[in-house]
């Protein structure tokens, strides 16, 4: 499904990969998880091999999954749970995380009683609770109507502003790639290949910038390599 596929991603850095539905995206996002062995090829995190980094690699996918047993509070204060943190730095942690994604008034519910996008904000939360090396993000906001997707974009650009995690995003949104990203990977073919590296040359915060024509124009051009 993929060939010949070859990048590297810098440290701090936000890479979106985009290309047609069932290109084989999500395919190479769990070869960089190490939850897939490759056929052929090298896949190095920080020198090491995916598997070697497992527990410094954080990965959302588009399902939501929390443990339905524990509150908002403990399901983002489980994977803080180990003897690097101290008690009083777990709590500071899990409280500075929930406010982040807009969940602090919720840490004593359950995640039955959360919307879709408040599900998403707290995998979130749970998933940089980890304190990844690497952020893996395979299309998390693309099961949401558009106001909140909007609204997780920017949540999500303001925590990678904080937190300034390596983070590589699967999408089949064009915007959402310019909205958030330092480059953009395009796949396309079959057996997929990279057909373009762009850099994005928008500063940032872009989220006012998505209705200029600059913009829009850029990102027809990037759709029309995905055609």
């Amino acid at each position: 499904i993929l060939k010949s596929i070859s990048f590297s991603v810098f440290p701090q850095e936000f890479v979106s990969i985009v290309g047609p539905s069932g290109i084989g995206k999500t395919t190479l996002l769990r070869l960089l998880a190490g939850i897939v062995t490759p056929t052929k090829g090298t896949i190095d995190v920080a020198g090491l091999h995916p598997q070697q980094m497992r527990g410094k690699i954080g990965i959302m996918f588009q399902e939501y999954t929390a443990f339905p047993w524990l509150s908002i509070a403990n399901n983002v204060r489980f994977g803080l749970n180990n003897p690097e943190h101290t008690p009083n730095s777990v709590e500071k942690k899990v409280k500075q995380l929930l406010d982040l994604v807009g969940l602090q008034e919720y840490h004593n519910q359950y995640p039955k009683h959360l919307s879709g996008g408040q599900r998403q904000r707290l995998a979130l939360a749970r998933t940089l609770g980890l304190q990844p090396s690497l952020l893996l993000l395979d299309e998390p906001f693309g099961a949401l109507d558009m106001i909140t997707r909007e609204q997780l974009q920017q949540s999500l650009q303001d925590l990678y502003t904080q937190f300034q995690t390596t983070t590589i995003l699967v999408t089949h949104d064009i915007e959402e790639a310019l909205l958030l990203s330092d480059r953009i990977i395009v796949l396309g073919g079959n057996p997929a290949r990279i057909t373009a590296v762009l850099n994005n040359p928008f500063p940032r915060p872009r989220q006012e910038l998505r209705i200029t024509s600059e913009f829009q124009k850029y990102k027809h051009t990037i759709a029309r390599m995905l055609e």
